[in-house]
């Protein structure tokens, strides 16, 4: 940060960001997260994204107030965004849109993750992201969270529900 020159605003913020999310992944002393914190990074990782990709890459966010305190398994959405860019936004040469929804129903917190892109078709071999999120649902929450995947020439969406009633650990 400290030698890239002050006018190179978009730099310095890029190298900001970077620091942010590199921290976010090594740091193993959490588990669990407020959805707060990783929408933080979530926003990091997007205005990178944004600076590679430029106007391609649109995005949206709908979170409602009382899901930013719902813990939620580190690295449980950053991964999806991601994959929604790689394979549904990056690819197009149009570029599309990725909405990211949060809220509370019948005390499930549910987040979705939608792309414009141009869909997939879910094999038992969908990559190591999808797979790492829903091996972190699985320890974190057993049988009481989901992940689902719907995907058609339109885009995709991943949809997690689990559990809004848990805390996070003062650490």
């Amino acid at each position: 940060y400290g030698i890239v020159p002050r006018e190179a605003k978009g730099a310095r913020g890029t190298v900001l960001n970077l620091a942010d999310i590199f921290r976010y992944f090594l740091d193993t002393r959490k588990t669990m997260v407020p959805l707060s914190e990783e929408l933080h990074i979530v926003r990091a990782y997007l205005e990178v994204e944004h600076l590679r990709l430029g106007e391609k890459l649109r995005t949206e966010f709908d979170i409602a107030p009382d899901a930013l305190d719902v813990p939620i398994p580190v690295l449980s959405l950053e991964p999806i965004v991601e994959n929604a860019i790689k394979h549904g936004i990056a690819p197009l040469a149009s570029g599309g849109t990725v909405t990211v929804t949060a809220h509370i129903d019948n005390g499930e917190l549910c987040l979705a993750v939608r792309d414009t892109g141009k869909g997939f078709e879910r094999t038992n071999r969908n990559g190591i992201g999808l797979e790492n999120v829903e091996r972190r649902l699985t320890l974190s929450y057993g049988d009481a969270a989901r992940l689902d995947i719907t995907s058609n020439a339109e885009g995709s969406t991943v949809t997690l529900k689990l559990p809004a009633h848990q805390t996070v650990e003062a650490r």
